[in-house]
């Protein structure tokens, strides 16, 4: 006789919390999304196992009092008991589906095979943004120290050192150094070394006074580069208003151009509210 299989999946926040089965139900307890227990129950009992994850979240050890399930992955998460029953979830957290033999991330977007490496299917979002040299690649090659539970090539978090450098609280003292010292190499910018000192100042201005300089350095460096291309291909007196930077750009430095002169606007707006004004023009 045929058996009725189904599964149902329940999530919170974008993340699995329970799958109810024909035969069983498995509810995992999480904190800040990482999962640390889980109960399995199949109607007439239920069985509570502690997890042990690492930096990715991906489950090394279930703990029940009268057993231990140890699983061991490669970089791209295969491994030959990822299909035990000890945990609903494996490499990087996520749930292995045993009919596909495949992660479904993005909560079932897109399979990825850790047996292969790769994905089975192109992302939706290339091939017209960036971060898209090989649509089917895994975390851009890199899955030591990024993991992607999305499914989407813009949207993999990155690991290790700079990812812990990017989540700490910085003090403002460090903002106002790294401006400081900016002001000092751009002397064009002396006139916000009064903001600096000032306590109702925030991070985000003190950042844009630092981080501006930089940017212009590449815009110039960049329209330079449009110039000596444009140059090549036309043998008549070069004339700016005819040149359109952006076209005149190759091998990915159109894109590069586009995130320039987007952030040249959104420091320089920044640095033009009216709170940072008034201040500039009380100073003076």
């Amino acid at each position: 006789m045929r058996q009725n299989r189904y599964k149902q999946f329940f999530y919170k926040n974008g993340q699995l919390t329970t799958e109810v089965g024909s035969e069983c139900s498995v509810t995992v307890l999480s904190a800040s999304n990482a999962p640390l227990a889980e109960t399995r129950s199949d109607g007439r009992s239920a069985k509570t196992s502690l997890l042990a994850l690492d930096l990715q979240s991906s489950i090394l050890n279930s703990l029940h009092r009268d057993s231990l399930h140890t699983i061991a992955y490669n970089a791209y998460g295969h491994s030959k008991n990822a299909h035990s029953t000890a945990s609903l979830l494996g490499f990087t957290g996520q749930r292995y589906d045993d009919l596909t033999h495949c992660y479904l991330l993005g909560n079932g977007y897109r399979a990825y095979s850790p047996t292969l490496a790769r994905f089975l299917s192109a992302d939706s979002l290339s091939p017209f943004t960036t971060h898209t040299h090989n649509a089917y690649a895994y975390c851009l090659g890199d899955p030591v120290n990024r993991y992607d539970p999305s499914g989407h090539i813009l949207k993999y978090v990155q690991q290790g050192w700079s990812y812990l450098k990017s989540t700490v609280v910085k003090p403002r003292s460090h903002y106002a150094e790294k401006a400081r010292k900016a002001i000092i190499e751009n002397p064009n910018y002396e006139k916000y070394s009064l903001l600096i000192d000032d306590p109702n100042v925030g991070k985000s201005t003190l950042k844009a006074i630092y981080k501006l300089p930089e940017i212009e350095k590449l815009f110039v460096k960049l329209k330079a580069q449009a110039k000596e291309n444009w140059a090549k291909l036309n043998e008549e007196p070069l004339l700016e208003p005819k040149i359109d930077y952006h076209n005149n750009l190759h091998g990915g430095d159109e894109w590069t151009w586009v995130g320039v002169v987007n952030k040249i606007h959104k420091y320089e707006r920044r640095l033009s509210v009216p709170e940072t004004e008034s201040l500039l023009l009380r100073a003076l």
